[in-house]
């Protein structure tokens, strides 16, 4: 069965064009240029935006069918993302930057701050972790 990709968008191109410019996040301008390609008939599957893109077919069919479920909203919504929680907690980190800040923090090493974290909040933070989190 042959879809009319054109004829379901419900956006003209310019305002496609419009929320293209608007977005920050590569993966939302990847999502809005597969429905620009099909609006405007530059491409007429998604195994051919897939292409273009340099992402599996499976991809721009989840994008398509998120489209055609929840609109536009649904298809630039970001999801929360799954994974492994960061080894360093939140309230460590808020407090690591927070005594940072100070100007008389004193701490002349990363030594230093790995053992004030293991005294302010009882956790092991492994010191090439903290150093990484503090440098970058």
């Amino acid at each position: 069965m042959k879809v009319n990709y054109r004829d379901e968008i419900n956006f003209t191109l310019e305002e496609i064009k419009t929320l293209l410019r608007q977005q920050k996040n590569s993966t939302n301008r990847n999502k809005l240029q597969v429905l620009y390609w099909l609006k405007l008939g530059e491409v007429q599957t998604i195994t051919k935006a897939a292409d273009l893109l340099g992402v599996h077919r499976t991809t721009v069919q989840r994008w398509w069918k998120e489209y055609k479920q929840g609109g536009i909203n649904q298809l630039l919504e970001q999801k929360q993302r799954t994974g492994r929680p960061p080894s360093i907690p939140s309230e460590v980190i808020q407090g690591i930057k927070k005594q940072l800040s100070q100007e008389n923090a004193g701490f002349k090493s990363y030594k230093e701050i790995q053992q004030w974290v293991k005294n302010e909040y009882q956790v092991d933070v492994k010191y090439s972790t903290l150093y990484h989190f503090i440098t970058k």
